[in-house]
């Protein structure tokens, strides 16, 4: 009956496309570590040498230094606001963090064991 009501049939499609082509190009890896090392120079390159140029004494970023100083992180949280802010921030991230691996932890067992 199923077949009357022009249901459809798996159809096998002859692969046209020569077998030297359908192989993958895998890459060496010195390749794949090459390609993982300088993606992690881009994203955080940049975020140390912020960090390393903030103990400057120079106010512009300069070669070479003109000594070494913490006075920008002391004179930043001397300010009373931005303490606050860092505190506020740490409690927030201390009980959100551990909210989302429970209700994470549970969703993946839901989604595991049961059929929606």
């Amino acid at each position: 009956m199923a077949e009357a009501a022009g249901a459809l049939r798996p159809v096998a499609i002859p692969n046209r496309i020569p077998a030297r082509l359908r192989t993958r190009r895998r890459f060496g890896l010195g390749a794949r570590v090459s390609f993982v090392l300088f993606a992690l120079l881009v994203l955080y390159g940049p975020l140390i040498l912020l960090a390393v140029f903030s103990f400057n004494r120079s106010e512009i970023i300069s070669l070479p230094w003109s000594g070494f100083t913490t006075t920008y992180y002391h004179e930043a949280l001397g300010n009373p606001d931005l303490r606050n802010s860092i505190l506020n921030s740490t409690i927030v991230a201390l009980i959100v963090a551990p909210l989302c691996v429970v209700i994470g932890t549970l969703m993946a067992f839901a989604l595991t064991r049961f059929r929606f």
